[in-house]
């Protein structure tokens, strides 16, 4: 099977375009959905109170999926405003490492009660086997109970020991009671000593879609 194609956008907008650059925006994922069925996820948020530092994580089948995307014309369109509008852009490109998605598709744009976060973490390079064993199990003990984790990715940069976990829930006491499970608590226990340093940053949710499949692909 061919790898998925896992990415992160960090994205600044000029304020003078942040209204179109949300409604281009949101045109872009909502197509994508309704036609790509290698486009498994989409999702577009700010971390700002303007909204002016946005985040897009993307996640794709495999690249063959990507250039289907990236050859739309809504895409193009989108991609038309953002060489005017984004004024500041970095992309994270991350070899998955354990991709879970509950099923049933996801559909949400404007007013919405998602609660997103990103988090970047950086292991000790000789800890990794024993932090990869501990996050995974946390992961898939999470997505199996907990009704309200929707998807958890995990990718790592090609240093190996710089990872960043996109995760999805359905609101913030589903977040909140993710914490107090004794699996989240096991996994912050066994990973502190093997953790060089932790950023997690809640991300405000504009757009975001998934297919309705679901995702449990641990990439080796």
């Amino acid at each position: 099977m061919a790898q998925p194609l896992f990415r992160i956008f960090k994205l600044g907008i000029e304020i003078k375009d942040l209204v179109a650059f949300r409604k281009v925006g949101q045109t872009n994922l909502l197509t994508s959905l309704a036609n790509e069925e290698g486009t498994w996820a989409m999702y577009a948020c700010h971390e700002d109170e303007q909204g002016l530092a946005n985040v897009v994580c993307e996640l794709y089948q495999a690249e063959p999926a990507y250039q289907v995307h990236a050859n739309s014309t809504h895409f193009q369109a989108f991609a038309n405003l953002a060489q005017r509008a984004v004024k500041k852009r970095e992309v994270i490109n991350l070899k998955p490492e354990l991709l879970l998605k509950k099923p049933g598709q996801l559909k949400v744009s404007g007013a919405n009660n998602l609660e997103i976060r990103l988090a970047q973490i950086v292991i000790a390079a000789d800890k990794l086997p024993a932090f990869r064993q501990s996050v995974f199990a946390e992961m898939q003990t999470a997505i199996k109970k907990e009704p309200g984790v929707l998807a958890m990715y995990a990718g790592s940069l090609p240093q190996e020991n710089q990872w960043y976990f996109f995760e999805v829930y359905q609101d913030a006491g589903s977040y909140e009671a993710h914490r107090q499970t004794d699996h989240f608590k096991r996994y912050l226990k066994e990973t502190t000593p093997l953790v060089v340093s932790k950023q997690l940053t809640r991300l405000v949710t504009d757009t975001a879609v998934s297919q309705a499949l679901e995702i449990n692909l641990q990439v080796n």
